[in-house]
């Protein structure tokens, strides 16, 4: 048996008890670890993601301004540095020929944009 379901319980005997003052310290009780559980679970998820990013972050290269996983060795991937940087969003830049023979990496999210190299067919 739980926490939660011991204090059910409990709440449900000084109900019955008809014990006012307990079954009002039971329900604050229970609530608290209702709350308890609710941070723990959160707490849980945040670790879950900050060794997800770790992870991540292992698997990155910083080359031209862009982030690239060390399996595209041709670096025709970028990943938007801001957005990973600063929130830990790996996204995927889209690439352009704006400058003749320059490849540019636009992120869509934030608008941050870089200049990748030379360009190739897209």
């Amino acid at each position: 048996m739980g926490v939660y379901d011991a204090l059910k319980d409990a709440v449900n005997i000084a109900q019955k008890a008809d014990n006012v003052e307990l079954y009002r310290a039971l329900l604050d009780v229970q609530k608290e670890s209702l709350d308890l559980l609710e941070e723990n679970k959160n707490l849980k998820e945040k670790i879950k993601e900050l060794k997800d990013n770790t992870e991540i972050s292992k698997s990155l290269i910083f080359k031209n301004n862009s982030y690239y996983k060390k399996d595209d060795i041709e670096y025709k991937e970028p990943y938007c540095s801001n957005c990973w940087d600063n929130n830990q969003k790996l996204i995927r830049m889209h690439l352009r020929n704006i400058y003749p023979g320059t490849l540019t990496a636009i992120c869509n999210t934030c608008k941050t944009s870089t200049r990748t190299g030379e360009s190739y067919n897209i």
